[in-house]
């Protein structure tokens, strides 16, 4: 017995159950780590570095999306400035 882990020593000594409740109150006093807690963790810091790249993304898509309206914009000023005739006018718009 004395080579044996201590979770060996426990299921030997007071059997399944009690080990069981042993290991859930360890784990709630932090002795052993919690995969639920730390995958959760790593989930919202994940999710927090996806939604500031999403932002970042959609506020590059707007300023492309503001750069294209003001150059249609220029480009229908000058086609309208190079027109001579109404049809040619009717054409820019």
């Amino acid at each position: 017995m004395n080579g044996l882990p201590g979770w060996v020593k426990v299921v030997f000594n007071f059997g399944l159950p009690a080990a069981i409740v042993f290991f859930l109150l360890a784990q709630q006093a932090g002795v052993i780590h919690s995969i639920a807690a730390e995958t959760n963790e790593t989930v919202k810091a994940h999710q927090g570095q996806t939604e500031r790249q999403g932002q970042a993304q959609l506020e590059a898509l707007q300023a492309i999306a503001k750069g294209q309206a003001e150059s249609a914009r220029l480009l229908r000023i000058q086609c309208l400035k190079a027109a001579t005739t109404d049809s040619d006018r009717q054409q820019c718009l």
